[in-house]
């Protein structure tokens, strides 16, 4: 049996809910570190990459509605993102990614925190 968790819950304009874990540092670390990779030379590009990779790091589940259960997308799914969000989901979710971490940029995007088992 999976172990519970706190995780962030946000339902996104499109309906499609996304749950995503506790913001910790080596969460950012690691972020910083693909985005680094990324971005090369380029450092103007290592905030967007590290925007992109902290989703993928911090997504626990999704579901296309808040009827679904959420199930737990494995790596290809969260490296290919936009073959299941839109880009306008996307910029929301950048939104309560820097929420997480301390930005107070998402306010519109109600963010509730629930016990989250088996994903």
């Amino acid at each position: 049996m999976a172990e519970t968790q706190m995780v962030h819950k946000v339902v996104l304009s499109s309906g499609k809910v996304v749950l995503f874990r506790e913001m910790e540092m080596r969460h950012e670390e690691l972020a910083t570190e693909i985005a680094s990779g990324k971005a090369g030379d380029k450092m103007t590009m290592v905030g967007y990459h590290m925007q992109n990779e902290l989703i993928k790091l911090l997504i626990v589940g999704f579901s296309p509605s808040e009827e679904a259960k959420p199930k737990k997308l494995n790596a290809s799914e969260l490296e290919d993102l936009s073959s299941r969000f839109k880009y306008a989901d996307i910029v929301q979710m950048r939104k309560v990614v820097g929420k997480l971490m301390g930005e107070d940029s998402a306010k519109e995007l109600p963010i509730e925190m629930i016990s989250s088992g088996g994903l």
